[in-house]
């Protein structure tokens, strides 16, 4: 009889090749929305793996900014249901000017 193999575990500085992001302040907002992480992260694969449609309940535990809350807004719409939570409110706070229209009135 074969064991299954040991799920992989978290380590100081990595988690399955990926660097493991320390917690910040609202100082470190500017870093979460940075125009590479598209390509770093490939956050659409995640939101397209989520299947998220209009009128879903949503919540972002760890919202940190709101990179993926305004994201995951858009897709469940003005009749969704999306809670943001965080444990900075200022790095939240920090991010809700640029965010798009829709996910500010939802939020």
């Amino acid at each position: 009889m074969s064991s299954a193999p040991a799920r992989p575990t978290a380590s100081e500085s990595g988690f399955l090749g990926r660097e493991i992001a320390h917690f910040m302040s609202h100082q470190g907002a500017m870093w979460l929305e940075r125009p590479e992480r598209e390509d770093e992260e490939q956050p659409t694969k995640l939101l397209d793996a989520l299947h998220l449609k209009p009128g879903d309940v949503i919540a972002d535990i760890g919202a940190g900014s709101g990179f993926l809350s305004w994201r995951m807004a858009m897709r469940v719409g003005t009749n969704g249901l999306g809670m943001p939570m965080t444990s900075s409110p200022r790095c939240w706070r920090s991010s809700a000017p640029t965010s798009p229209p829709m996910a500010r009135r939802m939020w």
